[in-house]
């Protein structure tokens, strides 16, 4: 999450951390940093944003509802069974083939394997250009 940051903020774009009340923040992401949202609070935040950059999850699927450039990045699931339309991904070697999830999927076990920082941030600046 911090190195994806800081390449989007070298490439000139704002980043806001989001969570919900009770999410388990990732290493090297302060309290101070991060805005919980729910509800409207949230619809909000992404309709503000220029590119919603989140895993498979709840929020992925409100992002696409709204219309919101969204890129999933994913390890746990065959996202080809799960993706809304129009939301891009790049998913890990690692991701499950199939409809069974990773075991780890509903855990906050933190899983190694992700796609690379450097090519997420490629993708995700890309969408950013291309949705204006």
């Amino acid at each position: 999450y911090c190195t994806l940051a800081r390449q989007l903020k070298q490439a000139g774009y704002e980043t806001t951390y989001l969570a919900g009340p009770k999410d388990r923040l990732p290493p090297g992401v302060a309290e101070a940093d991060v805005r919980r949202v729910t509800d409207l609070a949230l619809v909000e935040q992404m309709l503000a944003a220029g590119c919603v950059v989140t895993n498979d999850s709840g929020p992925m699927h409100l992002a696409a509802m709204l219309g919101c450039p969204t890129m999933a990045i994913v390890r746990t699931v065959n996202i080809t069974e799960w993706i809304p339309p129009r939301v891009k991904f790049i998913a890990s070697p690692q991701t499950p083939r199939g409809y069974r999830p990773h075991p780890e999927y509903m855990s906050d076990r933190q899983l190694d394997g992700w796609p690379a920082t450097s090519a997420v941030a490629e993708r995700v600046l890309h969408l950013l250009r291309s949705a204006g």
